[in-house]
Order: structure tokens, then C-alpha cells, then sequence
């Protein structure tokens, strides 16, 4: 699976000095979000950090989906539309699971 690692649009509108409430020029921030940004290859079976203040778009024809818990050891998967936000992640082919730091640390 490849990956578009990029900075938040808020982490670079700060980086430039912009306060949350000004107007920016929204073209520029995502212009250099782009400039910033970089692939990552993930093979199957391994673990991944996108790393805090970035955010990583899928960038593959096939369909990804996300592992979740919505009941205390039930699991369901939705597919990913939207950015994957910063943390530790596996992928187990086709799914991608959000995992806590003690459980890489024990692999």
C-alpha cells in the first residue's frame, strides 16, 4: 500500500504565521502541503507511524478499510474516504488497524 504522508493544513497555516482566525491563502497551504508531503511504502504485515501533525491519504485504485471497536470486543471495518490521522497503524492486507504504542513496543 502506498501512502501520502503530508502535514496538517493547520501545521503549515502556523508554520506560515497565520492565526486560526486570519484569512490565508488556502492555495498556498495546500501547495505546500503537497511540496512537504512524501510517499511511504507499507508492505502486509507491517506497522506504520504517521507521525504527529501529519496526515496520510491512500494512494492505490483498490478499496482500504479501517479496523475499529464499537463495542467491547466486537470489530467492524468501514472504508477509508478520508485522511488517516496521525498514529501507529498495521496492515493486515486490505485493513489497516489503529494500534496503541504498548503493542508495537510487545512485537
Amino acid at each position: 500500500m502506498k501512502l501520502f504522508i503530508k502535514p496538517t493544513f493547520d501545521n503549515i497555516r502556523e508554520d506560515l504565521g497565520y492565526d486560526e482566525f486570519e484569512d490565508v491563502d488556502e492555495d498556498a497551504i495546500m501547495f505546500q502541503q503537497g511540496y512537504d508531503g512524501d510517499i511511504m511504502e507499507v508492505e502486509d504485515g507491517e506497522s506504520f507511524e504517521i507521525p504527529k501533525g501529519y496526515v496520510a491519504s491512500i494512494i492505490e485504485d483498490e478499496p482500504y478499510y479501517m479496523l475499529f471497536e464499537y463495542f467491547e470486543g466486537n470489530w467492524d471495518k468501514e472504508e477509508i474516504y478520508d485522511d488517516i490521522d496521525a498514529g501507529w497503524y498495521s496492515l493486515n492486507g486490505n485493513t489497516i488497524k489503529k494500534i496503541k504504542d504498548s503493542d508495537i513496543i510487545n512485537e
